[in-house]
């Protein structure tokens, strides 16, 4: 690593044994995002609503959201990442440094729910291609069936029955976001008041700027912060339940070999890293700020490996 970078890594093992590095940046107190990792919790919610009869797997987008879609596209495309819609939506490439900045849920109502159809038709419907935008579609049809945010679903469905308290994951702005004060968001669902995530800095100690998935629809598909030893005790908890939230029977978001199962994530100046083994009970999650843009989800690796071995393959362990 660098001057400019840090990593936090925590493994626990089936044993209960427990190893961990932190960096120059990173404490077990830091809120950090977990990136692409949220959609594991956006799955395990989608899973804990068909398990109790409030949706199906072939459920349609279009009969759900009662807007044109094509008949392909179904809950279990959205999870599958099969349902033909893109990473990003095409105006999102060109607003960089910040693809996320300003879609709202209204924003995104407008845009993308009255153009599933077209925007699928770009695609390949029924091959998986990794889409953030169908992740953020899926957050919508699961507020519309559970009437609540999906934050609130994650906390309801998926922390609750593990007796895992809802505060232990927020949406939190990078640290030098604008929206790091209370905001209007264009969302009934944002939290006015929520610590910040750890970032980036720079050469004097100062943050520099990150993406911002706090906001809208897209926070369902990157968005979800919690510390590190917060995360590992949710996925401990979550193999000594067998909660939705792991991979099993039926579409979920995790890519797994073996009894190994991970889920990076990567924004713009930081990533991170998941992982459970049903096999052996381990289990371990690393974060990463800093270094080159774009590698933050290799550092989270790195650190993550030091500590388990081959840590998104299991082949060593």
């Amino acid at each position: 690593m660098t001057a400019r970078s840090s990593t936090g890594a925590l493994v626990v093992a089936g044993s209960g044994h427990t190893r961990d590095a932190y960096g120059r940046w990173h404490t077990p107190e830091s809120v950090v995002c977990w990136a692409s990792g949220t959609k594991v919790f956006l799955a395990a919610a989608a899973r804990s609503l068909v398990a109790r009869g409030d949706l199906t797997w072939e459920a349609t987008v279009g009969e759900l959201l009662d807007v044109p879609a094509p008949p392909t596209m179904t809950l279990a495309s959205l999870v599958e990442h099969r349902s033909g819609l893109p990473r990003t939506l095409p105006e999102q490439r060109a607003t960089l440094p910040d693809p996320y900045a300003g879609w709202t849920t209204e924003r995104f109502d407008d845009r993308v729910l009255g153009d599933l159809t077209n925007l699928a038709a770009q695609g390949a419907p029924g091959e998986v291609a990794y889409s953030n935008v169908g992740y953020a579609v899926l957050s919508r049809v699961l507020e519309r069936i559970g009437g609540a945010s999906w934050l609130e679903l994650v906390r309801e469905h998926v922390l609750a029955p593990l007796g895992v308290p809802g505060d232990a994951v927020v949406l939190a702005p990078p640290e030098a976001s604008p929206t790091r004060t209370p905001r209007g968001t264009g969302t009934a669902w944002a939290a006015p008041d929520v610590p910040a995530a750890l970032g980036a800095r720079d050469l004097r100690g100062r943050p520099v700027a990150e993406w911002d998935v706090s906001v809208g629809p897209f926070a369902a598909s990157g968005g979800l912060c919690s510390t590190i030893p917060g995360m590992v005790g949710i996925l401990r908890a979550a193999l000594g339940a067998g909660s939705p939230l792991l991979p099993g029977e039926g579409p979920h978001a995790w890519e797994r070999q073996g009894s190994r199962a991970w889920h990076a994530g990567a924004l713009f100046r930081s990533g991170s890293l998941v992982v459970v083994d049903t096999g052996t009970g381990a289990v371990g999650a690393a974060h990463a700020v800093g270094g080159l843009p774009g590698h933050g989800a290799r550092y989270a690796e790195r650190a993550l490996t030091a500590l388990l071995p081959d840590a998104r393959t299991g082949a060593g362990a």
